[in-house]
C-alpha cells in the first residue's frame, strides 16, 4: 500500500503494476515486452492523462466513511457549500425549493435543513416510493422523513429538489436571486459533497485528499485505463476489478 497519496506515488505504483503484469505498451513484435522501453515517455503521458479519471472513478465507488476518514487525516475530502458561500437556489415549477449544483460537484454526501429531524444521505429519482411519499400531499411524510430528489431544470441542468420545502408563495419572479439565496441559505444546516478531483503534477498533490488505500485503488484504476487504451481488455478488467475491490473494502 502507498505510504502517501501523491500524484507521483500513484503514477509510480501504476507503472510498477503494469510492469509486474508484463503489460507492454508496444506491439508484440517490438521490444522485450517490458514497459520500460523507449515508449516509457509515452506511457508516462498516458498515465498522467488518465489519473484524474481514475481518481474520479475511485471516489464514485468508495464508501463515504473512507472518504471522510481522509478528511480527518489531512486536507478535506468532503466539502460543505456553506464554507464557500456556494449556495445557489431556485424554485421548481411545482413550487419546491431546489439547490443547483456547484461546478465542482462529483458526488452527494449529506443534506439537512434546520427544520428536518434527520439528514438525507441519498438522492432519490423522481417516481421512487420515497419520493412519492413526500411529493403527494395526501402521503407527505413531513419533517421526520425528508427526501431529496434529482430534477432537471432547463435553466440550471441537474439539480436537487428538497422535500419538505414547499415555497408556494415564493418564486424567482417575486424575489431577486440574492434575496432567494439568503432566504433559503438561512434554512440550511449543511450540504456536503465530494468535489471533482484536481491533480497538480508540478506540485505533486491531489485534491480532495485521499488516504493510502484509496490512492492504491487509484493506481490500479490508472493501470486499467491505460491498458484499455492499449487494447488489452483482460488486463484492463483485472486491474479495474482490483481497484474497485480495494476502494470498497
Amino acid at each position: 500500500m502507498l505510504e502517501k497519496a501523491s500524484s507521483n506515488n500513484i503514477l509510480r505504483k501504476a507503472r510498477l503494476l503494469m510492469d509486474e503484469a508484463g503489460v507492454s505498451p508496444m506491439s508484440d513484435d517490438v521490444g522485450d515486452g517490458s514497459i520500460f522501453t523507449e515508449d516509457t515517455i509515452n506511457l508516462e503521458t498516458y498515465l498522467k492523462g488518465v489519473l484524474t479519471d481514475a481518481i474520479r472513478a475511485v471516489f464514485l465507488v468508495a464508501p463515504l466513511y473512507k472518504i471522510a476518514a481522509s478528511s480527518l487525516r489531512g486536507e478535506k475530502s468532503i466539502f460543505d457549500l456553506q464554507e464557500f458561500n456556494g449556495f445557489s437556489f431556485t424554485v421548481s415549477d411545482s413550487g419546491h425549493g431546489v439547490i443547483t449544483l456547484p461546478n465542482n460537484f462529483l458526488r452527494f454526501s449529506s443534506m439537512k435543513l434546520k427544520s428536518w429531524k434527520r439528514p438525507v444521505t441519498e438522492i432519490q429519482e423522481q417516481g421512487s416510493l420515497l419520493w412519492l411519499q413526500q411529493y403527494v400531499p395526501e402521503t407527505e411524510a413531513g419533517f421526520w422523513k425528508p427526501v431529496c430528489n434529482w430534477v432537471d431544470l432547463k435553466e440550471h441542468g441537474r439539480c436537487i429538489e428538497l422535500h419538505p420545502l414547499r415555497l408556494v408563495n415564493l418564486s424567482s419572479l417575486t424575489l431577486t436571486p440574492d434575496e432567494l439565496k439568503a432566504f433559503l441559505a438561512d434554512k440550511v444546516e449543511h450540504f456536503t459533497y465530494i468535489p471533482t478531483p484536481y491533480v497538480n503534477f508540478d506540485a505533486n498533490f491531489i485534491k480532495p485528499n485521499m488516504d493510502a488505500s484509496l490512492a492504491d485503488a487509484a493506481a490500479y484504476m490508472s493501470a486499467s485505463l491505460v491498458c484499455e487504451i492499449y487494447e488489452k481488455p483482460n488486463e484492463s478488467k483485472a486491474f479495474g476489478d482490483r481497484a474497485i475491490k480495494i476502494a470498497m473494502s
